[in-house]
């Protein structure tokens, strides 16, 4: 979704403030994978390729992790406002 996308301007009627923050994702190589594995699109135990998925999880933790921790760029909106009552 772009900022100030139309949908949002109309569900506030045009009154509202937008906020953006950086907040980068830390994980340890256990919560790395435990998040990746969590999504609806991994693959699942049993499913064919997982061993090599999992071990291509690993490979990039070990690639990536700056002293034990993977920081992963994320980035957060937040637009709010008061809407108005009928």
């Amino acid at each position: 979704m772009k900022k100030d996308d139309e949908r949002i301007q109309t569900f506030f009627e045009g009154h509202y403030q937008y906020r953006s923050f950086d907040h980068p994702l830390s994980y340890t190589e256990e919560t790395f994978i435990r998040r990746s594995l969590s999504g609806s699109y991994s693959l699942k135990e049993g499913d064919d390729g997982f061993e090599e998925y999992l071990e291509a999880l690993k490979n990039l933790y070990r690639k990536y992790n700056r002293d034990g921790i993977l920081t992963m760029g994320n980035h957060t909106a937040v637009y709010y406002g008061r809407l108005q009552s009928y």
